[in-house]
């Protein structure tokens, strides 16, 4: 059968058609997989600038980058004095200057911890966003655990900052009790019960802080375990 020139065409042009379609699936190949690892680099630079600052740095950039949200009480020495004197020794006058002092100074380092805890959340969301950026596999998966573990470091942090406000307010609520015992509104029994139930409740939280930050260093060992079992040098490239 004699060969048409369609066909000799054909013949010619067919398997460089084919090399062309290799040659393009395998650059588009190539350039996923370059902007895996580009992603992938990205994840691992911010999940070790989390790591490596611990939330440590927060406090620094607080009062750096935020200190026209924070101003400290011009009177921090009168009320630091105040707070560490017996307060059952502290006049009227010397109570209500602590309480009015408490507005500003006492609540100074409570707001500074609550805009610690609102940074740290965004440090947690953006490795979360860094890591919705793989495709599927194994790296995708890692990250998401990665994440969880930074999940729960981030909630134990937060809880701790609610310990640490509750603490505050325990200052405030003693000097009111010991104000409305010299102004003669409760008895001296009425005044130790409160007090007793105060400082009750004030073991409790310093326990409760320091049981928070053992779970803490906890998690991050284990995050850091993980991490470099998944994320580490001889998981270089992307699977």
């Amino acid at each position: 059968m004699k060969e048409t020139e369609g066909s000799r065409l054909l013949r010619v042009i067919g398997p460089l058609f084919v090399l062309a379609l290799i040659a393009t699936s395998l650059l588009l190949y190539f350039e996923y997989q370059k902007a895996q690892n580009g992603i992938r680099m990205q994840f691992v630079e911010k999940r070790n600038e989390m790591a490596n600052n611990g939330f440590s740095n927060l406090g620094q950039k607080v009062e750096t980058d935020y200190s026209y949200l924070l101003v400290d009480c011009g009177d921090r020495g009168e009320y630091d004095k105040l707070i560490d004197r017996d307060s059952r020794e502290l006049t009227a006058t010397e109570l209500k200057r602590a309480l009015q002092l408490h507005s500003e100074c006492g609540q100074f380092f409570a707001n500074k911890s609550n805009l610690i805890v609102s940074l740290m959340e965004a440090e947690v969301n953006s490795l979360r966003e860094h890591s919705e950026l793989f495709g599927s596999g194994k790296n995708e998966r890692n990250a998401e655990v990665v994440v969880g573990y930074w999940d729960d470091i981030f909630t134990l942090e937060r809880e701790r900052g609610i310990v640490y406000g509750r603490l505050v307010d325990i200052q405030k609520e003693y000097w009111e009790s010991d104000l409305d015992k010299v102004l003669n509104i409760i008895t001296s029994g009425e005044r130790e019960a409160a007090v007793g139930a105060l400082n009750f409740e004030a073991n409790q939280k310093l326990s409760q802080t320091e049981e928070l930050l053992e779970k803490i260093k906890e998690s991050r060992k284990i995050e850091a375990i993980f991490w470099g079992e998944s994320f580490g040098k001889s998981n270089s490239e992307i699977e």
